[in-house]
């Protein structure tokens, strides 16, 4: 009897180790900014909540979900990566071994909206989704209003 409720307890904590890795999407997620953009690039706790937000509402599979950089570039590093002229988002997939590593370049302003965006764009173009733009503005605002009704502690403990 005792190594029957033994082996339940090993399993129940198995299984809820295995649940915490098919839900902990923050290995996919790095982020960086060049020095004119740090002080406005979004933290990554944030964008990991806004990702699991956005795998949710879009339905697809945490396990399968590619490697996401995102750059955040002022004006002087968007011109220096030769990006785009006015883009606020761009978003490019780079091929390494047998996989795809996306980035996201934010050169607009630092903002939710701006994040949600490319992180659709690359999951609408790994998962092959065929999403169209009014269905992405749709995901990208209830996203960035689930963002917007969500209150950090860390926030609050820091206008003490």
């Amino acid at each position: 009897m005792k190594r029957i409720l033994f082996l339940l307890v090993l399993l129940s904590c198995a299984a809820a180790c295995f649940a915490q890795v098919d839900t902990d999407l923050s290995s996919r997620m790095t982020v960086l900014a060049s020095p004119d953009a740090r002080s406005r690039a979004l933290d990554r706790d944030r964008l990991v909540r806004e990702l699991r937000q956005i795998v949710s509402v879009l339905h697809v599979d945490p396990q399968r979900l590619p490697n996401i950089v995102m750059v955040y570039a002022g004006a002087d590093s968007a011109r220096i990566d030769a990006l785009p002229a006015g883009a606020k988002v761009t978003v490019a997939r780079i091929t390494i071994a047998d996989g795809f590593l996306y980035q996201v370049w934010i050169t607009g302003a630092a903002t939710d909206a701006n994040a949600v965006q490319g992180i659709i764009w690359v999951l609408n173009r790994h998962f092959e989704l065929h999403l169209a733009e009014p269905a992405i503005a749709d995901v990208r605002d209830r996203v960035v209003k689930q963002m917007s009704d969500v209150v950090s502690v860390n926030a609050l403990a820091s206008h003490r």
